[in-house]
């Protein structure tokens, strides 16, 4: 046994000795677990970052996938070191190589049509300068390939002191809507020209009338002598002359009025053949590719003879060293589609011609009225603008391909209509039957007035001139007796039509013929010309007149 003094020494050098190994292994645990945590901590992070990393990329990703479904393309540019830099529809819409990721700015300049360049570099001057955004439009010429337009939007981003040091934006092709801008402005374009035109051309179809009739009546003068007999001759060839190019003045301008059949086209295209033949000359062929049993259109013969005529006079001209003029019919399905106006089936007119061609810039004015690439004095520039309105009278569609050195190819697309093409019937009619008619003249010029009663009265008919519709209705409360009214269509205060439908409400079964320059679409739409109504166009001739009213007086045999 020990001294019980040597065991609380024992127990004291225990104490010593053990107490601190015993706080070292607790400290141990601590650092231990802390450790412990911080490493637990730290895989959260990492799986944490790791998480965000793959939805960062995943988002990136979509909204690369969604740039480039929108066709969008994004840039950045540098403007210390002079690089922009592209995403890949940047790239594309650019026309660049596609390895061109970065480029500089005068690089990208050239690429920019020359007239847009100035406009570009001003707005990214004022950019520069002011900071912001800015907008701009131009067109794209690459090394290879079709011309675009491109509209851009870009902001400045500036440093501490306010300085412009970056340019971020977007580009994107706003071809299309250019294209549509511009037809849009085009169809505006055409409307204001059209209804100069028709107002034009009314008023001078009265003078011309006044012309073309006293000439036709000094024609008939006794004595005359030779030379002024040449003279009169001139007057009314150059009054025809001139009433050709108000028709077709009022074609384009769609206030023509018409007088609508159910026609074969095959049948107008072969009855106007050997005139084309003429008309563009031994050296140019004229060749008739035509469809078996087409289905009829609704038009006015007189309207599509004269679209074929312009056609081969183009192509005439287009040709001075002779060459092929093809005319071609087919029927075509045209599938439904939002925006468009034909579908179903439709008659496909082609007119090819192997000629000198037309370059993209002609062709975007090709149907303006007034253009003509023509030498000065050879061309009035309304042959094709003719051929658009009356189309589009006629709800249809006409477009054109051509080709440098090379032809040209127009294609008329027609809505077709249900039943037979109408053959004009061989009637007897009696020669003289509107040789004792009494005629109502109402025409409110003056002048025209005068020389078509002058007209009726030498034709042996007895006449009552009017010059408006109030003065027409008074002569008809009179109790003469009237065979025919011959009156104006468009008129003031009182119309044409409105005149007619009160003189028949109190003369049942009047016959009418009505005369105009021109007459607003509405009228036309709306088949005014029906059973006992006929019309003349101004200026005609005392045969027309007597032939008109011969007509309508005389039931068919």
């Amino acid at each position: 046994m020990f001294p019980r003094e040597f065991s609380v020494y024992v127990w004291i050098a225990a104490a010593v000795v053990v107490a601190p190994l015993v706080a070292l292994l607790g400290m141990a645990r601590r650092q231990a677990a802390l450790h412990a945590q911080r490493i637990a901590d730290l895989e959260r992070d990492i799986v944490g970052r790791e998480c965000i990393e793959r939805q960062l990329q995943a988002s990136q990703s979509n909204l690369q996938m969604a740039t480039e479904a929108s066709g969008v393309g994004t840039w950045y540019w540098d403007l210390q070191t002079d690089e922009m830099f592209c995403s890949e529809q940047a790239v594309r819409l650019f026309g660049l190589q596609p390895t061109a990721r970065s480029f500089r700015s005068a690089e990208f300049i050239t690429l920019i049509h020359p007239d847009d360049q100035d406009r570009v570099q001003a707005t990214l001057e004022s950019t520069f300068r002011d900071g912001g955004l800015y907008h701009v439009e131009y067109r794209i010429v690459p090394a290879e390939g079709k011309t675009t337009w491109l509209a851009t939007s870009a902001r400045g981003l500036t440093d501490g002191d306010g300085n412009v040091r970056r340019l971020a934006g977007i580009t994107v092709d706003v071809t299309d809507r250019k294209r549509l801008e511009e037809n849009f402005y085009q169809a505006q374009k055409l409307e204001a020209v059209g209804r100069l035109a028709g107002g034009v051309a009314h008023d001078f179809n009265n003078m011309l009338g006044v012309i073309s009739a006293y000439a036709e009546l000094l024609m008939e003068e006794p004595g005359l002598s030779t030379a002024a007999t040449k003279r009169v001759t001139e007057i009314m060839n150059a009054t025809q002359r001139a009433n050709a190019l108000t028709r077709q003045l009022l074609a384009f301008s769609r206030k023509q009025v018409i007088q609508p059949t159910t026609l074969d086209l095959n049948a107008v295209i072969l009855g106007v053949k050997d005139m084309l033949q003429r008309l563009v000359g031994e050296d140019i062929r004229v060749v008739t590719d035509l469809a078996p049993k087409l289905p009829s259109i609704k038009a006015d013969r007189s309207q599509l003879e004269q679209v074929l005529l312009n056609f081969a006079a183009n192509s005439r001209d287009a040709m001075p060293r002779g060459g092929r003029f093809e005319l071609k019919s087919s029927v075509q399905l045209v599938p439904p589609d939002v925006g468009r106006s034909l579908e179903g089936e439709t008659i496909l007119l082609e007119i090819r011609d192997t000629g000198c061609g037309m370059s993209p810039e002609v062709i975007q004015h090709v149907f303006e009225p007034f253009f003509t690439t023509k030498a000065s004095g050879r061309g009035t520039g309304l042959g094709l603008a003719t051929v658009y309105g009356v189309v589009e009278q006629l709800r249809g569609i006409v477009t054109v391909d051509s080709t440098v050195d090379v032809g040209t190819t127009f294609r008329i697309s027609l809505p077709t209509v249900a039943g037979v093409a109408a053959v004009e019937p061989v009637t007897a009619r009696k020669a003289n039957a509107a040789s004792c008619a009494s005629v109502l003249l109402v025409e409110d010029e003056t002048s025209l007035r005068e020389v078509l009663s002058d007209f009726i009265e030498s034709a042996g008919m007895r006449v009552f001139a009017a010059g408006d519709g109030r003065d027409a209705l008074q002569k008809i409360a009179s109790g003469e007796h009237i065979d025919v009214l011959l009156t104006d269509l468009v008129m003031p205060e009182m119309d044409g039509r409105t005149l007619a439908q009160e003189a028949r409400a109190r003369r049942p079964g009047l016959h009418v013929i009505y005369m105009s320059g021109h007459t607003d679409d509405t009228l036309t739409r709306k088949d005014l010309l029906g059973e006992g109504l006929s019309y003349l166009q101004k200026p005609f001739t005392r045969a027309d007149l007597v032939k008109a009213i011969n007509s309508a007086m005389t039931p068919v045999a």
